[in-house]
Formats: C-alpha cells, sequence, structure tokens
C-alpha cells in the first residue's frame, strides 16, 4: 500500500512522526508526500542557519507567530530567509588576451 492510499488520519499521524523526527513543519511532510515522495528523508531539512537549534527556530516562529496572528510555518520560512546567508557575489569575467 503506498502512502497515498492510506486512510487520512493514518496518513497524517505518519507525517507527524516523520516531521518530529526531522524537526521540520508537519504541512512540510505532508507536501512530500502529496509531490510522491517514498520517504521525508528523501531530502534532509534544511540545516539550522547560524547554529541556532531546530527546536529554538520552531519555538521562536512559534510565539512570533502567535503575536502576530500568523501561521508558525510563514514565520518560520521568513526566519529562515533572514538568517540565511547572502547570495555568492557574480564572479568577474576574465580579461580578454
Amino acid at each position: 500500500m503506498q502512502m497515498a492510499e492510506m486512510p487520512e488520519h493514518l496518513l497524517r499521524r505518519s507525517a507527524e512522526a516523520q516531521a518530529k523526527a526531522l524537526g521540520v513543519p508537519v504541512e512540510e511532510v505532508l507536501a512530500r508526500i502529496e509531490a510522491g515522495a517514498d520517504s521525508a528523508a528523501e531530502s534532509p531539512p534544511p540545516a539550522p542557519p547560524s547554529g541556532i537549534s531546530e527546536k529554538l527556530l520552531q519555538r521562536t516562529a512559534e510565539a512570533k507567530a502567535q503575536a502576530i496572528g500568523a501561521s508558525p510555518e510563514e514565520v518560520l520560512a521568513e526566519i529562515r530567509e533572514e538568517l540565511a546567508p547572502p547570495p555568492a557575489p557574480p564572479s568577474a569575467p576574465e580579461p580578454a588576451a
């Protein structure tokens, strides 16, 4: 039986367990399952930026989301964006000889 053929409540419980183990939101795991991934472990969760633990990032996002009335997933995405390293500048073209 494939994941997509599981009853909804079992699919949700499975996604919750995987999300907890990987330290990612349940919605992310569900999205991977719906996209046809065999396992949420196929693409590892992004590394916590700046050495901040995933648990602390999640708790921060939940607190901020509650304070501003947004979803924790949206806030977590914003935090990750803010903490992500800037993109590398393009390399300079080689001078013509």
